[in-house]
């Protein structure tokens, strides 16, 4: 691919992930992308095969954004300071890009509606892979009690969730969201925690 194609193409997925923001995945079209971008209709087929094709790049894309935060992270932190880590480096995300954010979420609605027949990518995956991880670390240091990771993943990022969404859609400041999420996150740490030493 040559320097002028890499150009075009970057410049068409930044062109999505900001028409997808803000318009969604039902109301975005390829021609807006175009025409977003700067380039004629027809080129924007050159590099991706449909509405479908670029909506999966563009969300895959924010998910390895995402996943390179969490592999920064010092890798030398005891299992539940790390799990509190990426934890907060996802609030982080959310809370610094929300419309960038809603993008990782908005898949699995494309996917319901029959048009992406991908659920989740490989970006995806590793980035729920990483949290579970850590989670279950925990889990076996006796930090954390976890009867099911992959559950007790999918609440913790649900509860991440909810606040990023307040923020997005204004009903809380950043400042008022990251406070909540830390209490939230407190909370439910301590529950885990308090479970593991009783039990």
């Amino acid at each position: 691919m040559s320097a002028k194609s890499d150009e075009t193409r970057r410049a068409i997925l930044d062109a999505a992930r900001e028409v997808f923001a803000d318009e969604g995945f039902e109301q975005a079209s390829m021609r807006k992308v175009a025409q977003r971008a700067g380039i004629t209709h027809g080129t924007i087929y050159l590099h991706f095969r449909d509405k479908d094709d670029l909506f999966y790049q563009v969300s895959e894309e924010q998910f390895r954004v995402l996943l390179d935060r969490l592999r920064g992270l010092p890798r030398t932190l005891d299992p539940l300071s790390r799990t509190v880590n990426a934890l907060r480096t996802v609030i982080d995300y959310g809370l610094d890009f929300p419309n960038h954010y809603a993008l990782l979420y908005a898949m699995p609605a494309a996917w319901r509606s029959g048009r992406v027949t991908r659920r989740f990518g490989p970006m995806a995956d590793e980035v729920y892979a990483y949290l579970s991880d850590a989670i279950v670390r925990s889990s076996e240091k006796g930090l954390l009690r976890v009867t099911d990771p992959e559950i007790d993943t999918f609440m913790l990022l649900s509860a991440i969730h909810g606040v990023v969404e307040f923020h997005r859609a204004g009903i809380a400041t950043r400042e008022e969201s990251h406070i909540c999420a830390e209490r939230m996150l407190q909370v439910l740490i301590d529950g885990l925690s308090k479970a593991a030493a009783d039990a």
